[in-house]
């Protein structure tokens, strides 16, 4: 995954130096160099006073700097957010079934699916009748026919 601009940015007012920024994030300090002018050149200001001893933070680094910390902060709370629920099944899955087989068969393992995935809720739709599987949005449907539309994907039982 590339580096985003605002985290060499980051890094360079963390570190003071380019040399140690692109170090700290395993880059070529060339590329820490040519990431910053891009987001200078993006935001039309200079972010750093630079010499050949150290950086320092102009006053509109001074200003992006708790803007640039929020971005890398919400960004890293995504990734983890995201990475937890990886393996997890999450939000609604809107199943139908035929009454009696639906009664006998699928409601008695919604306890143990929703034990195993709490972040998942399940709609059940109990008919005998044709339903609009595309339209209702359904996810999951059991029938005990052949299928009429080919355009759905059906999976024999």
């Amino acid at each position: 995954m590339q580096i985003p601009d605002v985290e060499v940015f980051s890094a360079i007012a963390e570190s003071g130096s380019l040399s140690a920024a692109a170090r700290r994030l395993g880059l070529a300090p060339m590329t820490v160099s040519r990431r910053l002018a891009s987001l200078e050149g993006e935001l039309g200001v200079r972010l750093f006073h630079r010499t050949t001893r150290s950086v320092s933070l102009t006053a509109e680094g001074e200003t992006f700097l708790p803007f640039a910390t929020t971005l890398l902060e919400a960004s890293e709370g995504a990734r983890v957010s995201l990475k937890s629920n990886a393996g997890a099944a999450s939000g609604v899955l809107k199943v139908t079934a035929p009454t009696v087989f639906g009664q006998a068969v699928i409601m008695p393992l919604i306890p143990a699916l929703l034990a195993e995935h709490p972040a998942l809720r399940v709609d059940l739709t109990l008919s005998d009748s044709i339903v609009d599987i595309v339209g209702l949005g359904i996810d999951v449907a059991v029938r005990i026919a052949t299928p009429r539309d080919s355009a759905l994907i059906a999976r024999p039982l």
